[in-house]
């Protein structure tokens, strides 16, 4: 339930620092500031969330902030929703009020099913309209735009008066534009996987081949210096320079989104993400992963490999695993729930059944084996 008595960012003051909130997220129930808003549209876990800036949430009516994102029952997220019932439900509730229940559709599909109106439909198309049609860009007091109407790309003052304008056949298709602190301008092409790069005065363009880009369609941005090219099917950053982002990496994988470079120290496997000093501070505090268990980056490298095989995300939806399915003896997300084990009936959250096996008497004389293990080695050391 959103409160907006106060503006502070409130992972900072869960470490007792006062910040001033510039965003709202619903789905994680807090407010950013702009350091830890980068973190927050970085991280894997919560980068795809939508969130406001803490003016309008202030101005929003009283019963849209009295909704709630968690279960008052089991202060778990909401994830799916019951036809049958007509109220959302957590990963707990689906195993115990809602068990016998069979059609329950994620939440976020039902939202989109909510969204798909004619009214809705109209104001979207209408949106989208007039940003395809003007794509702006404001930069060192100019303004850089594309206009889709021809194949050119304009540059003006603040006062609006035209500075240059650069017209050729190769920016057919483009998608996106962006300028860099030098004022080189580099405009994303839709087909072909192209970037056409202009001078700052727009006499001279030369335009770049970049096999790793699909050619759905993509637009570029500019990151301390770094040009990022985004594919618009699924908004995932293809760099320029090689991509070093992977499970193996020493780097801080939430820094290197955001194109920057910090050595990683910790390790979170529900994340599947290495986090450098800074990174770590906002995942121990935010209530998303706060409860998450981390282990030292070293340690991470001398798991087995099979270790680290084991996947959060389901691979058919990529969505986070959260119940698991006694019928089937597998983990399943969210969707799975009401897809493939649409009318199974023993699914508790996967966290307890983790929790119930960690406690099982084979573990627990697993366990003891390794210690008597490592007793003998110890003396005969």
């Amino acid at each position: 339930m959103a409160t907006v008595t106060s503006t502070n960012c409130s992972v900072c003051e869960s470490q007792y620092i006062v910040k001033t909130a510039v965003k709202w997220c619903f789905k994680c129930d807090e407010a950013f500031c702009p350091d830890c808003l980068k973190y927050h549209s970085n991280v894997k876990l919560t980068k795809g969330h939508a969130v406001i800036d803490v003016s309008n949430l202030k101005e929003l009516p009283e019963f849209v902030l009295k909704i709630n994102q968690h279960c008052e029952d089991h202060g778990a997220l909401f994830q799916n929703y019951c036809l049958s019932h007509e109220r959302p439900c957590c990963r707990k509730c689906i195993n115990l009020t809602h068990k016998n229940c069979v059609d329950m559709p994620p939440l976020d599909d039902v939202i989109k099913d909510a969204r798909k109106s004619t009214a809705v439909e109209d104001i979207q198309e209408r949106l989208q309209n007039l940003k395809e049609c003007y794509k702006g860009l404001l930069h060192d007091g100019k303004i850089y735009c594309t206009n889709i109407g021809c194949p050119s790309v304009q540059c003006y003052n603040g006062d609006r008066t035209l500075v240059w304008d650069f017209k050729d056949q190769a920016l057919i298709g483009r998608r996106g534009i962006a300028v860099d602190k030098s004022g080189i301008v580099y405009v994303g092409n839709q087909g072909g996987g192209n970037v056409i790069i202009a001078s700052p005065d727009g006499s001279k363009y030369k335009a770049i081949k970049i096999n790793s880009i699909p050619s759905q369609g993509y637009a570029t941005s500019i990151k301390e210096g770094l040009v990022c090219i985004y594919v618009v099917m699924t908004d995932q950053p293809f760099s320029l320079l090689q991509d070093m982002a992977d499970a193996t990496s020493t780097n801080c994988t939430v820094c290197e989104a955001q194109s920057d470079i910090k050595a990683a120290v910790k390790w979170c496997s529900e994340c599947e993400e290495t986090f450098c000093f800074d990174c770590l501070k906002y995942h121990s505090n935010a209530k998303s992963t706060k409860g998450h268990a981390v282990i030292d980056v070293s340690d991470q490298k001398e798991l087995p490999d099979f270790v680290l095989k084991i996947k959060q995300h389901c691979g058919e939806h990529g969505a986070l695993f959260q119940n698991y399915c006694l019928s089937h003896a597998r983990p399943c997300c969210r969707k799975c729930i009401n897809s493939t084990h649409k009318n199974c009936i023993d699914m508790p959250p996967l966290d307890e059944v983790i929790k119930y096996v960690s406690k099982s008497a084979a573990v627990e004389d697993i366990q003891k084996r390794l210690r008597n293990l490592k007793e003998y080695y110890e003396r005969l050391c």
